[in-house]
């Protein structure tokens, strides 16, 4: 990003100040987030404090620590409906999780982990999908798959990178799972993941690619074995999936077909 003259360093720091929150750490001193992030911690005093004044932090004076800020709380349905995903996505989320009596997950990714846009399950024996804004880890799962497998070859290699954190057996076993991945991917279009990532749960993935949203995303299909077994997942979960994949994108070209019309009129 420094070769990028529009890019604003300050502002990418303090946004790498609030992605150091999670539900399992909810609250952190300056000394936690400097170590997370890498920064100095005298610049990440100043980006906290400034992050306080603006309100998307807290300072909890008893902890001597902070935490989000209640202003972050209007930016998802801010988010959500803009992308409306809801009126647009949820319907053919809602048909499969009925269908296959499964669960359906919308994820996208960014910073090197999978988060929950939307879930869909109405299946009363499977748990409810994790909260929008729940964040996936990407190795073993068939999302986190299909995220590696259709990304180019330099993202893979930074996605790879950072989640091996240095460790050489791990950045192999990453590299051996990422080449079965675009072997599936490329070979079926979805990949799977067969109990990898929760034992006795099979599930399965493709890559969304909307233009009209600027990103890829990941429609994923999963649940108890016994009820997705692996045969199951190819015969006749993965034939829907694409489909279901392949009519939502073209929902999304047709979004951003006028503004490509009326660009090219100019």
């Amino acid at each position: 990003m420094a070769s990028d003259p529009q890019f604003v360093a300050a502002l990418s720091h303090g946004l790498d100040i609030l992605r150091c929150f999670t539900p399992e750490k909810p609250v952190l001193t300056n000394s936690a987030m400097a170590s997370m992030t890498g920064m100095p911690r005298s610049s990440v005093s100043r980006l906290t404090h400034t992050l306080v004044k603006v309100g998307y932090l807290d300072y909890d004076t008893n902890l001597r620590a902070y935490r989000l800020g209640l202003s972050v709380l209007s930016l998802q349905p801010a988010a959500l409906a803009g992308t409306r995903i809801s009126e647009t996505i949820g319907p053919y989320m809602a048909e499969l999780a009925n269908r296959f009596a499964a669960r359906v997950l919308l994820t996208a990714y960014e910073h090197f982990g999978l988060t929950v846009v939307q879930g869909v399950c109405t299946n009363p024996d499977i748990p409810a999908p994790n909260f929008v804004g729940y964040r996936y880890a990407i190795p073993r799962r068939a999302m986190g798959r299909a995220c590696m497998a259709s990304s180019s070859g330099n993202d893979q290699e930074k996605i790879l990178t950072h989640l091996a954190h240095g460790d050489v057996n791990l950045s192999a076993a990453l590299h051996t799972e990422l080449d079965r991945a675009v072997s599936s991917y490329r070979g079926r279009g979805y990949c799977t993941a067969i109990g990898e990532a929760r034992p006795g749960n099979n599930s399965i993935s493709v890559a969304l690619n909307l233009p009209s949203l600027g990103r890829r995303m990941f429609l994923s299909c999963g649940g108890p074995a016994d009820r997705l077994p692996e045969r199951f997942l190819h015969e006749r979960v993965a034939p829907q999936l694409m489909r279901s994949a392949a009519e939502i994108e073209h929902i999304s070209d047709l979004r951003v077909a006028p503004r490509r019309t009326v660009a090219m009129a100019v």
